[in-house]
This record gives C-alpha cells, sequence and structure tokens, in this order.
C-alpha cells in the first residue's frame, strides 16, 4: 500500500509541476545576425552563386583577438546579398557585447577575387535596440549613416572591390 501511494505522489507532482524552463515556450530566445547589401568588383555588380565570405567581430578596433566568426556563402544577384547568421548566442547571454568592431573579407567570389580583406574595419554599437550604426574607427568614431535609417556602411577592398552594408541587426529567433 505504501509503494502504491508513493507512485501516486510522485506522478501527481510531475503532473502538476510547472513546464522546465528547457520547454520551447520558455527557452531563451536565440540571437541571429541578418547582414544584407551589395558587392561589386571593378565598379560591375557581382552577379554570382556561392560568394563565401568571412564575417568577424572584434572587441578592440586593432586587436588580433577574434571574439566570433562566421564563413556564410551567399547568392549575389545583381550584386544584391543577404544572409542570416546563426550561433550568435542567446538573448540573455548574446556571443557579441552591444559595441564590437567588425571586419568583413571576400574569401571567394570568382576567378580574380580571393581572400580580399575589406576596409575599413568598423566599430558598430548594437546599443540595445537590435539594430546597428556603423562607427568608421578611423574616423575616430565618428558616426556614419546609420543602418535603420536607410544609410550604408561601404567596405573597400584590392581590386576596386566594394561592399555595401545596408543590414547589419541582431534578432531573436522565432
Amino acid at each position: 500500500m505504501r509503494r502504491r501511494d508513493l507512485l501516486a505522489a510522485v506522478s501527481a507532482t510531475f503532473l502538476l509541476a510547472p513546464l522546465p524552463a528547457w520547454a520551447k515556450k520558455d527557452a531563451d530566445p536565440k540571437l541571429l545576425l541578418t547582414l544584407g547589401g551589395t558587392l561589386s568588383h571593378r565598379g560591375q555588380v557581382v552577379n554570382r552563386d556561392k560568394v563565401r565570405l568571412r564575417v568577424a567581430f572584434f572587441d578592440d578596433a586593432m586587436g588580433r583577438k577574434v571574439i566570433w566568426e562566421q564563413f556564410p556563402k551567399v547568392d549575389c544577384v545583381e550584386g544584391v546579398f543577404s544572409v542570416t547568421l546563426n550561433k550568435l548566442g542567446t538573448q540573455s547571454a548574446p556571443a557579441l557585447p552591444d559595441a564590437v568592431h567588425m571586419e568583413l573579407w571576400v574569401m571567394d567570389a570568382g576567378p580574380h577575387v580571393r581572400d580580399v580583406r575589406l576596409t575599413p574595419r568598423l566599430g558598430v554599437d548594437f546599443g540595445g535596440t537590435g539594430s546597428a550604426e556603423c562607427l568608421d574607427v578611423r574616423e575616430v568614431l565618428s558616426e556614419l549613416d546609420a543602418l535603420d535609417a536607410g544609410g550604408s556602411c561601404t567596405f573597400l577592398g584590392e581590386g576596386a572591390l566594394r561592399a555595401d552594408i545596408t543590414t547589419l541587426q541582431r534578432v531573436l529567433k522565432e
């Protein structure tokens, strides 16, 4: 009789207890990074599948220690590309602080464009809203156009390679 009562009490405890924190609706929302813009080479828009980029973030404008990076492949249609990067942490534990410095490389965009580092390294201040304003570190962090206000951040590289970033935003995974 005691064993049956004990089993009933344990079963009732599990049934009446709140769902654990790992349940889907209570899970800490994941952060993603959306990145988009246009890419051109020698004044011509890049029209190519599987352009490979390197997106790296540093905690210092001149530092060498990468705090987060990914190597996404994007499709450029008339120069326009867009990608969502994962593994940015969660809302309560982001992989990136609010103020970071971003570096962009074009790793492969055809036979004449390989391993091109684009400059400048840009200071990005997410400022708690999820949207970013690009800050040119060579101009002592003077503000450029805010991306979420329709502006862009321009990166330049060898061979007249140019990337105009129009979207750089941390978003919650739905």
